[in-house]
C-alpha cells in the first residue's frame, strides 16, 4: 500500500466517524511498523488534516476543542454541547490561551464577519466557523 491509498482509507474512516486522534495513531503505526521510506510524516498528518477539516466542514459538523483549534482571535461559534452555544474566540492573555465570549458587537471588514470578544472562563468543547459576509 502506498501513501495515497493509505490516505484514502483514513478518509474513509473519517467519514465512518473515527476521531483525528485515532487517524493520527495509524499514521504513525502505519508509517514506523512498515519502515517506510521516502515518506514526509508531517507531509502525511497535514494531508490527513487538511481531509479531515473538508470533510468535516462539507458534513457541517462540529469540530471537537481535542481535535482541532481555530486561529487566534477568529470569529467562530463556540458550545460546550451541553445546550449552550455563542459566538466567540481564542484568545492569548496572560500567558495561557482563553475563549473570548462576544460582547454582541458583529461587524464586516474585507468579507470577514468580525466580533468584539471579552475574555471570560468559558467550557468550549466545540467550535464552528461562521460563514464568511455576503458579497452582494
Amino acid at each position: 500500500m502506498n501513501a495515497k491509498e493509505f490516505i484514502g482509507l483514513q478518509l474513509d474512516m473519517i467519514n465512518d466517524g473515527f476521531r483525528r486522534s485515532q487517524i493520527m495513531d495509524n499514521v504513525y503505526r502505519y508509517v514506523f511498523t512498515r519502515g517506510v521510506p521516502n515518506i514526509n510524516i508531517n507531509s502525511m498528518i497535514e494531508e490527513c488534516m487538511e481531509l479531515y477539516v473538508e470533510i468535516t466542514e462539507r458534513e457541517n459538523k462540529w469540530f471537537s476543542v481535542q481535535d482541532i483549534l481555530p486561529e487566534e482571535l477568529k470569529l467562530v461559534w463556540i458550545s460546550n454541547g451541553k445546550g449552550w452555544t455563542s459566538l466567540g474566540c481564542r484568545v492569548y492573555v496572560d500567558d495561557s490561551w482563553h475563549w473570548a465570549e462576544s460582547n454582541g458587537v458583529i461587524y464586516e471588514d474585507k468579507g470577514d464577519i468580525l466580533g468584539e470578544c471579552e475574555s471570560d472562563d468559558l467550557d468550549v468543547r466545540f467550535w464552528h466557523r461562521v460563514p464568511i459576509a455576503v458579497n452582494g
